[in-house]
């Protein structure tokens, strides 16, 4: 019997290395899955900068003001519609002024949320047509036109280069730390978005 017989097996060092790399493996996918989310809501965030930029542009080739109307989930019932908003996505319509009255623009497309957004809108002031819906239905009525609500944008984008009322919107998503924020720049004549950490 030979006395140099060998033993088939692990050491502890292989194990050890093994552990070490399928641990460094690990942590390297966990991180470029949380980056994939991050880009994933960046590129939301970037998307509605860019909707929201071309109102703005709209506005100033067109020469008329162009608003924004917030319609589904909790911002619901602004265009005059009661039904339930569960039945509403939540997104942003694009409207028109024209002769007195908001229109619903038919380009560009709404803007639909992501279900895991969270717009608030901080509004800076009153809108100049915020009077505008109650004489719109005086004059209905005294000329008994039954005409529905009147729609009254969150803000307007006007053709002057300006933002009516001045506004930051902050776009949030669950269980994502970081708040983009969209806002006007006077200088820049444009809609700029910055992200920040509560």
């Amino acid at each position: 019997m030979s006395l140099n017989r060998r033993y088939t097996g692990f050491t502890l060092l292989e194990v050890l290395a093994v552990i070490i790399i399928v641990a460094t493996l690990s942590g390297m996918s966990l991180l470029a899955i949380n980056q994939a989310f991050d880009r994933r809501y960046e590129s939301h965030a970037d998307q509605l900068q860019m909707w929201l930029q071309q109102l703005s542009d709209l506005a100033a080739l067109s020469g008329g003001a162009y608003g924004v109307v917030h319609i589904g989930g909790e911002g619901n019932g602004e265009l005059g519609d009661d039904s339930p908003t569960a039945a509403i996505p939540e997104q942003l319509q694009a409207v028109v002024y024209y002769k007195n009255s908001w229109w619903v623009a038919t380009e560009p497309a709404p803007f639909g949320l992501s279900s895991e957004a969270q717009l608030h809108w901080d509004l800076q002031g009153e809108s100049q047509f915020a009077a505008r819906p109650e004489q719109l239905s005086a004059m209905s009525s005294a000329v008994n036109i039954d005409k529905a609500q009147p729609i009254l944008p969150v803000i307007a984008l006007l053709p002057d280069g300006y933002m009516d009322p001045v506004a930051r919107l902050k776009l949030r998503f669950k269980g994502h730390d970081n708040v983009f924020e969209l806002f006007w720049d006077d200088r820049a004549a444009r809609i700029e978005l910055r992200r920040s950490t509560p």
